[in-house]
């Protein structure tokens, strides 16, 4: 499985919405002025405002946790590494049948490790 990077947008996004949300709410909760139509535009204006340092914050978090090159090829590497390690049904069951042939395990042990491995998907 190739791993793709990561793209910014989804911490950019998710931070722009969280501050635009609180800094509306917030400027909304503490009017300046009399009017609600006043009061409504200044919540909006904040909103937006935060929204737009909500985002530049977002793509710093982005910059500093975003996953180097070089450990997305590690990852890629180990699960390469561990889907070879698995085997077919066929090998583990070949693998089975001597070590019941070697006595290691007994018939009832090997029927039953026999059918996991071939109920298995």
């Amino acid at each position: 499985m190739y791993y793709k990077k990561p793209s910014p947008l989804k911490p950019v996004g998710i931070t722009a919405l969280i501050f635009g949300v609180l800094g509306g709410y917030i400027s909304f909760q503490f009017p300046t002025t009399n009017s609600v139509l006043g009061n409504l535009a200044i919540s909006v204006t904040m909103g937006g405002s935060s929204a737009i340092f909500g985002a530049i914050v977002g793509f710093i978090i982005y910059l500093v946790f975003k996953p180097t090159s070089t450990s997305l090829m590690l990852r890629e590497q180990n699960e390469l590494i561990r889907n070879q390690m698995k085997g077919t049904k066929a090998d583990e069951l070949n693998k089975l049948a001597g070590l019941r042939k070697n006595g290691a395990i007994t018939e009832e042990e090997f029927n039953r490790l026999k059918n996991e491995i071939l109920n298995r998907r």
